[in-house]
């Protein structure tokens, strides 16, 4: 970088370096003399920053709904992301989306809603029958 930059070695472990930091930023950094620093952005005539307010997901992160006898639907993008990368034409990739599903808790949320081993399951458009291990 040259001489025109000035290099601080810090480490926010030890502490090293960091009161050389804080007098480098005071002397490039001087405070209004008229009143100090502001503490509120209005007060200097900045814009206030747009920002994104992230809300937590549903607990579970998937919906279980009975249809008709013996047929359910489960929603929810894990879920539908779950199913499309496996052939459910596949025993073992069916028993592996079994295992994942139950770990996931969506087996415990069917039986709660009434489904019985070898009921029909609908996720993302796709109906099959479920006969959970």
């Amino acid at each position: 970088l040259g001489d025109a930059v000035a290099v601080l070695v810090t480490s926010a472990a030890t502490g090293e370096g960091l009161d050389a930091l804080s007098a480098e930023l005071l002397r490039r950094v001087p405070l209004e003399r008229a009143g100090g620093m502001a503490s509120e952005p209005e007060a200097l005539d900045l814009p206030l920053a747009e920002h994104k307010v992230f809300r937590p997901a549903a607990g579970r992160g998937f919906d279980v709904r009975r249809l008709d006898d013996g047929v359910f639907r489960v929603e929810g993008d894990g879920i539908v992301r779950l199913l499309a990368r496996h052939d459910l034409d596949n025993d073992e990739a069916l028993a592996h989306v079994e295992g994942r599903l139950r770990r996931m808790g969506v087996i415990s949320a069917l039986e709660a809603a009434g489904f019985e081993p070898g009921d029909d399951v609908e996720i993302a458009g796709v109906l099959f029958e479920l006969h959970p291990g």
